[in-house]
């Protein structure tokens, strides 16, 4: 009895959820990025932009490739706390994957079923890991101060990544890859940071107690979040029945989102110049460079024995267009 009668109203429910028209219009939801993708591109900034610690110069790295792990996007029309129409909503342990280019828009997902009539002020998405790839330079294990690239995922949610042989992971963990662009992640120890010119990663499944992690105020309220919201200007206003496509546009703005102490530009020896800004896991002259090591001298360390790096979280913004459907 108690089947039959779920079996009534989860069609209602799922209308709400999703919407209730005749589906002739819908919604879609694309990607895009305006940010050079070429090649990695850095530049110097003021050091209140980084970690505001005036013993190293804060410098920034745009990110050669950068993907998108989406769990969900949500409508809300004005006055509401619950969503309105959900585009989709992705299981927990795999969220849908975009890597963005440069100037091109990808489709991220289309749905035929309109969404309810009134008055839409809002859109939230939700967003399991972002990932990129940026250059490591002056790994012991290659020659000289070539740099190389490396995969670096980061997470904004809880969760067990089914990407990752279902490894468990925490809000604003940084993981990255021992081999060129390679999803061989590891979190990175704290205390020990990329030792010896290599890459010191615990085990997929050995999370350490001391992970490195993205700091809290990179996030809008100071608290690591995986949900974001937009107000949407001007108020999307859907009529019954509607005729039109709503198709929504996120961009995100991917400029100098890896920041880095470079300690390479202080001292007499010091190795980088005004022109190549890299982030370096050369110790084996720790006077020379410890971009890469974090707290490497034990607890607790001084603060000029102390270099920090970690990933922001992107810019976005939103914009919509009606499509006229036949």
């Amino acid at each position: 009895m108690k089947k039959a009668i779920l079996s009534l109203f989860l069609p209602a429910f799922f209308s709400a959820l999703v919407g209730c028209g005749e589906g002739k219009a819908g919604v879609a939801l694309k990607v895009t990025t305006a940010t050079p993708g070429v090649a990695p591109v850095s530049k110097a900034l003021l050091a209140a932009s980084g970690d505001g610690d005036t013993d190293f110069p804060d410098r920034f790295i745009t990110p050669s490739s950068f993907t998108i792990g989406f769990k969900s996007f949500k409508m809300f029309r004005e006055g509401e706390t619950t969503p309105s129409y959900t585009l989709f909503e992705e299981d927990p342990t795999a969220p849908r994957r975009f890597s963005l280019t440069s100037a091109q828009v990808q489709e991220v997902k289309d749905n035929v079923t309109d969404p309810r009539a009134g008055t839409y002020d809002r859109i939230e998405y939700e967003i399991g890991y972002y990932e990129m790839i940026i250059p490591l330079c002056g790994l012991r294990s290659t020659s000289g101060r070539d740099c190389h690239n490396r995969r670096l995922r980061y997470y904004l949610a809880d969760m067990t990544d089914s990407t990752l042989n279902n490894a468990l992971v925490t809000a604003s963990d940084i993981l990255l890859s021992q081999s060129e662009n390679g999803l061989d992640l590891g979190w990175i120890r704290r205390p020990i940071g990329l030792s010896d010119g290599g890459l010191t990663l615990a085990g997929l499944a050995l999370r350490p107690n001391d992970a490195h992690q993205v700091p809290p105020d990179q996030f809008p309220l100071g608290i690591p979040t995986p949900i974001f919201s937009l107000d949407l200007s001007p108020k999307l206003e859907i009529p019954k029945n509607p005729k039109d496509k709503y198709i929504f546009t996120l961009s995100f703005d991917l400029e100098s989102l890896f920041f880095f102490d470079n300690t390479d530009e202080t001292g007499v020896n010091a190795v980088d110049t005004s022109t190549d800004f890299e982030f370096n896991a050369l110790v084996d002259d720790p006077a020379k460079s410890r971009d890469g090591k974090l707290d490497n001298c034990g607890l607790p360390c001084p603060d000029t024995e102390v270099a920090d790096f970690w990933p922001g979280l992107p810019d976005v913004t939103v914009t919509y267009v009606k499509e006229p459907q036949n």
